[in-house]
């Protein structure tokens, strides 16, 4: 995970020159982890993607976290989140 920590990191310090992909590119390597607090930290970068008014998130973004929830092992906490993601998927008009 450190080195996810790292590139998460480098992303965030240039968000102005990041693009969505590369925004893809550090969740979905959360979404290998294995850990709720990798699903939660890719959750997070997420959150600042959609935050992103240059940028837009899309199907790769959400499923990339949906898998981190799906593999956390957090169970129903986990199972929660990723309805509410699908819900705020559907609402967006991403399919």
């Amino acid at each position: 995970m450190e080195f996810t920590v790292k590139a998460e990191r480098i992303l965030l310090e240039r968000e102005d020159e990041a693009d969505t992909i590369s925004f893809n590119l550090v969740l979905s390597a959360y979404s290998r982890q294995r850990r709720i607090e990798s699903a939660r930290r890719a959750d997070a970068l997420l959150h600042v993607l959609l935050q992103n008014s240059r940028l837009v998130a899309d199907t790769y973004s959400y499923s990339a976290v949906l898998l981190a929830y799906a593999r956390s092992g957090g169970q129903r906490r986990s199972a929660l989140r990723a309805q509410e993601l699908l819900q705020q998927m559907e609402v967006s008009g991403i399919s």
